[in-house]
């Protein structure tokens, strides 16, 4: 294992949001039930979010093809693709995939709430006391319960996102290296012996290198559909809050790889929300006739700051579902400002 002085490094390009102590456990609604709205139950909902990308999005579809890069002919590391019929020709059209997406709001819905670590290697295991992941269908943690877990399909689905053709491009970045390489986790994942917790890298400007990669070029626009099939008002809120757009803290978010080195960054704004089964009027959708109601504008705005509000307060057991302290530390480190600075090139 190569040695850097530390005059050589770089400041690191994350922080930390701390885990909790606690692991909040409860058994899950179930996919079948219905208890609606107006009684302040579950239900099934979707949530419709534009997303811009900030910086340039890379899903790696783990191919390479020889492409021009600013006239040269390069190898690229391509993109999640698909093809669509485009008239006689089949049009080929970059893919943010749903599970990708569902992974990232994941990773930070974990982070809000007293959920479980659920993916973590030997080393990381040794050093948590406390927090093992949920291993009972019938007691799960918030994250576990809405987004899945081992022998539980979860009740949260992210669609995939067809980008509109034209809007690929390719950058060039460092190359990248894999975290806590060697035996030990690294110092810096501690402070006076204390665990910090959960990683998230901060936004940036891309580095710049020789590794070219097919990205969704910035200020590309797209729609993101997640369905909660059922969920309750505290999961919408939390999911809201996860997704950045939280009024009180509001952040973009980290997608797809190359992170450390300024990719990734795309802002969500809620723009559209339907509930099913509200017992109100609506629209009637289904072969059972459910009624549906459609929130826009100030009556969406309205039901979010009742859902996040809902969220960040406590319950009769004392207990927020989205702690407002770790919800304050993410958006500090995802704070839009750090895009006037620029990620490391070298090691850090």
């Amino acid at each position: 294992m190569n040695r850097f002085d530390e005059q050589d490094r770089e400041p690191e390009p994350f922080d930390f949001v701390p885990i909790s102590p606690h692991v909040s456990r409860a058994e899950p609604p179930g996919h079948q039930v219905m208890t609606g709205y107006a009684m302040g139950g579950a239900y099934p909902m979707r949530l419709e979010f534009e997303g811009v990308a900030l910086q340039p999005v890379h899903v790696g579809s783990g191919a390479v093809m020889v492409a021009s890069v600013q006239g040269n002919r390069k190898i690229v590391l391509r993109h999640t693709e698909t093809k669509r019929r485009d008239g006689a020709a089949a049009a080929r059209y970059v893919v943010i995939p749903g599970s990708s997406l569902k992974g990232a709001i994941r990773s930070i819905f974990e982070a809000l709430t007293d959920s479980c670590v659920c993916i973590a290697g030997t080393q990381t295991r040794r050093a948590l006391s406390g927090g093992g992941v949920c291993s009972d269908v019938d007691d799960l943690c918030p994250a576990c319960s809405l987004f899945g877990a081992r022998s539980y399909q979860g009740r949260i689905a992210f669609q995939d996102v067809i980008v509109t053709k034209g809007s690929g491009s390719a950058v060039g970045t460092p190359n990248l290296w894999q975290p806590a390489r060697g035996n030990r986790i690294p110092r810096c994942y501690f402070k006076e012996g204390a665990k910090l917790g959960r990683k998230f890298y901060f936004h940036r400007r891309p580095a710049e290198g020789k590794v070219h990669r097919e990205v969704v070029g910035r200020q590309t626009k797209f729609r993101v559909q997640v369905d909660i099939m059922p969920g309750t008002l505290r999961e919408a809120g939390a999911v809201i809050c996860a997704m950045g757009c939280y009024p009180g803290h509001s952040f973009p978010v980290k997608l797809g790889a190359g992170k450390p080195v300024g990719l990734g960054s795309v802002r969500f704004t809620l723009v559209k929300a339907v509930l099913y089964g509200t017992g109100q009027s609506g629209q009637q959708g289904g072969r059972l006739g459910r009624q549906s109601r459609e929130l826009v504008g100030e009556e969406l705005r309205s039901w979010v700051n009742t859902a996040t509000n809902s969220a960040l307060a406590r319950d009769n057991n004392g207990k927020a579902m989205v702690d407002a302290g770790r919800l304050k530390k993410l958006a500090e480190i995802y704070s839009e400002h750090g895009l006037n600075q620029s990620a490391p090139s070298g090691v850090y």
